[in-house]
């Protein structure tokens, strides 16, 4: 069976007409249970058009990462139990905001439904999400880790990067490795994506080998869905999982082929919405389909959001005992 289609035969007889079964056909026997995706819903994501570097702040003065949560575990069994799984980040994302009303920060969200405060520091965002995860009543790191959105590239700068909304300090390639290898052993981090500059490729090889053995590095700006640079970054070592974003590279056949790709060399696939998004729930069926048992939507307080929420609660009612939950198993941590 091709490690790219988990959906075997008879799942795909027993569901005909659905859109995640359509990737199943003939992708040879057995696979008779299929992993649900692990949402990582957004919570301090900020503003990408105001903040560019990795301060949570978001005037026009700060900079801000994108920090995110994903529940990794549920006590569900062997059905994937996806309400319990929601009902985990919904509860997390509504005392997270509690906890930033209580701090007299702003509760106002981003375009993809993900609040946006004024913070302090970078340290900030994460200590206010782990604050939230605990005041709901669940673990760090037991039942809910920590992943990250740097988007390093916007920092970059004649090899160097620039902290230009804040201190407007340079710090080299091997400085920002090193800084995410001490969030990483100080907090329940399981992902970082774009933690290098998309040109910054000897720095994303240094990070591989300092982080790539412990959590996932998701490579975005770098790879850009396109099995061609996919190709490139794994002969070099660089990262070890790929952001998919259909509407990137444009096609659903190229889309199949870098995932394919990916799958055939050890690299995970995270698939993801963009900012400008809509009700459409494609990506769901695809994130199902493929088994790449983990997707960014968006937070639980925007429709075009939820709605990918809603078609996978669909997807488990019609798989049945078919479906599981993929939990720690999508992460390399």
């Amino acid at each position: 069976m091709s490690p790219l289609h988990p959906l075997g035969g008879d799942v795909a007889a027993d569901h005909p007409g659905h859109v995640f079964q359509k990737f199943a056909v003939g992708a040879g026997e057995g696979g008779s249970r299929v992993a649900i995706d692990i949402d990582l819903a957004h919570h301090l994501p900020g503003n990408k058009n105001r903040c560019y570097d990795f301060r949570p702040r978001i005037d026009r003065t700060r900079e801000v990462p994108r920090v995110r949560m994903d529940v990794i575990h549920n006590n569900c069994g062997s059905r994937s139990n996806r309400g319990s799984t929601d009902t985990l980040g919904m509860e997390t994302f509504h005392t997270l905001k509690q906890v930033l009303k209580a701090k007299k920060y702003s509760t106002a969200v981003g375009d993809e439904g993900g609040f946006a405060p004024d913070l302090k520091s970078n340290d900030e965002a994460v200590e206010l999400i782990l604050e939230a995860i605990t005041k709901a009543g669940y673990k760090p790191s037991e039942d809910i880790s920590i992943c990250l959105d740097p988007a390093a590239s916007e920092m970059w700068e004649d090899g160097k990067y620039i902290l230009f909304k804040s201190t407007k300090k340079a710090i080299t390639s091997d400085e920002l490795v090193r800084l995410w290898e001490s969030w990483a052993k100080q907090y329940p981090i399981v992902l970082l994506e774009d933690g290098m500059g998309e040109n910054d490729w000897d720095g994303w090889r240094n990070l591989t080998v300092a982080l790539g053995s412990k959590i996932e590095l998701v490579g975005d700006d770098v790879f850009c869905t396109n099995p061609q640079i996919l190709q490139q970054g794994i002969d070099k070592g660089i990262g070890n999982a790929v952001l998919i974003k259909l509407n990137q590279i444009g096609s659903v056949t190229e889309t199949l082929d870098t995932m394919e790709l990916a799958a055939r060399n050890g690299y995970r696939c995270f698939v993801s919405h963009r900012s400008g998004e809509t009700e459409d729930t494609f990506i769901a069926d695809l994130t199902v389909a493929t088994g790449a048992g983990h997707i960014k939507t968006g937070s639980g307080c925007r429709s075009e959001r939820v709605a990918k929420f809603n078609q996978f609660l669909r997807i488990e009612e019609r798989l049945k005992e078919q479906a599981k939950f993929a939990g720690r198993s999508a992460f390399r941590r």
